[in-house]
């Protein structure tokens, strides 16, 4: 008799729990659905899906950066730098920035790294780069470059899309990115001479030494 009476306690209990957790169950699906229809899910819940609003970030100049971004806009429609905006999914084939040369030589190529900081969340921040001229060092079927001093060059993503398209979709989905970070990397001008972290560089005449370029500003480690 006393086994029967534990057994039916049991089963008593687990009914108990089972209604118990049933019940918040019940409540977790009602404060959604409440948060959701009192408008809050675009600030609490938005965390955790795709965002509407977008924003284009130029991550902050060296002093002897000698080119300066400036000018972003989504079609014809102009954004600020480091500032939200909404937009459609496809955002990123719209985007648009200029470039304008701040040194007082010509420049001939430009590297430009385009960083997805939202990526991070399935791995490290996917780059995508963008090379703008030609360098003779490097083999790149992209069209000349001669950006004089003073001059702006209108860089348009439409025809890079692709390329970002294959990066982000290989482990995330396109719609989900709401922010670039558009950072320079290097600059090289027309009398051969590099920029590159927030340094100069020259040719090593040396051909010899395993490395390819020589400091003229002493202040960084070689590339």
């Amino acid at each position: 008799m006393k086994t029967f009476v534990i057994d039916n306690m049991r089963f008593v209990t687990s009914i108990l729990r089972g209604r118990r957790l049933a019940f918040v169950l019940l409540a977790a699906n009602l404060l959604l659905l409440t948060l959701y229809m009192t408008g809050w899910s675009s600030t609490v819940l938005g965390q955790f899906g795709p965002q509407s609003k977008k924003r284009v970030e130029k991550h902050s100049t060296p002093a002897k950066e000698p080119i300066e971004i400036f000018a972003a806009r989504i079609r014809n429609t102009p954004v600020a730098l480091g500032r939200e905006f909404d937009s459609e999914s496809d955002w990123l084939k719209d985007l648009r920035f200029k470039i304008r040369n701040k040194s007082q030589k010509p420049i001939i190529w430009i590297g430009i790294n385009l960083l997805f900081p939202e990526t991070r969340m399935t791995g490290p921040v996917m780059v995508d780069q963008l090379f703008l001229g030609q360098r003779p060092d490097m083999k790149t079927k992209n069209p000349p470059l001669e950006l004089k001093p003073g001059e702006e060059l209108d860089v348009s993503m439409e025809t890079h899309f692709d390329s970002i398209k294959r990066l982000v979709e290989s482990r995330g989905r396109l719609d989900n990115v709401n922010r670039v970070d558009i950072n320079v990397d290097e600059v090289m001008f027309a009398d051969g001479t590099l920029y590159s972290g927030d340094a100069l560089w020259k040719p090593n005449p040396d051909t010899s030494s395993p490395h390819k370029w020589v400091k003229i500003d002493p202040e960084v480690s070689k590339p």
